[in-house]
Order: structure tokens, then sequence, then C-alpha cells
């Protein structure tokens, strides 16, 4: 899939719609995953990343016990085959995971949770915070206690890509 994020803007700046040079990659959920992993994977590519309720470490997705996932048949049953076994995959687990591999990434980047989301849990993004602050990278964190896997609530949805304009305007600048 990164191949494919690669491939779309190196088309679009072909065909002149786009500044490679000013490019950031955003994205929610599994979406927050690529922009992380983008960030990892091709650091020279992007100017900075939005992460909204990402997930930032697949291991997490196996070891939360208090997310929707915990306790399911598809973890169960499907999920390793699916995603892959935290144990016979750990060194793909490592290469892909954007946490452990949080060195590489230089962009700044906005990340923002639900304080009750229970899909992709919190600590996904407080552990990527944490390790990203650790190394000196910007980031701009916020978290909304009262949402979940999402942004339901108006005020939060007019606050949050309110940040996200102010974030592009600060690390995108005018053309």
């Amino acid at each position: 899939m990164q191949d494919d994020l690669n491939n779309g803007i190196d088309w679009l700046a072909k065909e002149g719609t786009i500044d490679p040079k000013r490019v950031c990659i955003m994205g929610a959920s599994y979406g927050g995953y690529a922009v992380m992993i983008g960030l990892v994977r091709d650091p020279e590519r992007y100017r900075c990343g939005v992460n909204y309720v990402g997930v930032t470490d697949i291991n997490l997705m196996f070891d939360v016990t208090w997310s929707d996932f915990a306790n399911s048949d598809y973890l169960k049953y499907a999920a390793k085959e699916m995603i892959g076994d935290p144990d016979a995959d750990a060194a793909q687990f490592k290469a892909t995971s954007p946490l452990a591999n949080v060195a590489k990434i230089k962009a700044p980047v906005l990340m923002a949770y639900g304080g009750e989301d229970y899909r992709v849990p919190l600590v996904h993004g407080e552990k990527m915070r944490d390790s990203l602050k650790a190394q000196g990278t910007p980031v701009e964190w916020v978290v909304y206690p009262d949402e979940g896997h999402g942004f339901l609530l108006e005020a939060n949805r007019y606050d949050f890509y309110g940040r996200v304009a102010k974030f592009l305007a600060a690390h995108l600048g005018a053309p």
C-alpha cells in the first residue's frame, strides 16, 4: 500500500498537480498506521504527518486487553492469518512497526485520539507520542476525552480540522 501512495505522489507531481516537496500524509485508523509507517519508510517524501486514531504498533493489537479486539473470535481465529502471528512473525512485526522504527521519523506529526476509543486504544498514540518527543521530533497532541474511534461531536470535529489547517499552514507554508 505504501508503494501505491508513493506512486500516487509521483504521478500527481509528474502531472503538475502537486509540488512533491510540499506533501503531508494524513489518515485515520489503518490510515493513521499508513501515516506513521510512511514517515518511517519514506521520510524524505513527507514534510509532515497527521495521524488520527491510528495504530502505531501491530503487537498492541494483540497485547491490549481492553480493546474491542481483545478476547474476540477475530483475534483468536483469524487475526494471526490475516495480520500475522506475533510470535512466528516477530521479525516482520518489528520491521513494520512505526513504534519500533520511530528513530526514522523526522517530520512533525499531529496526533489526535479519542479517550474512549476501544478499537485503537489511546496507548497506541501515547507510546508513539512519548517516543517521538524523546527523540526531539515535533509532535502536536490532542485527545478528545468523550470520543471513541472517530470524532462524532461537532465541536471536536471543528477543533480537530482547525488544528489540521493550522498544522498544514505551519509545515507546508504557502506555495
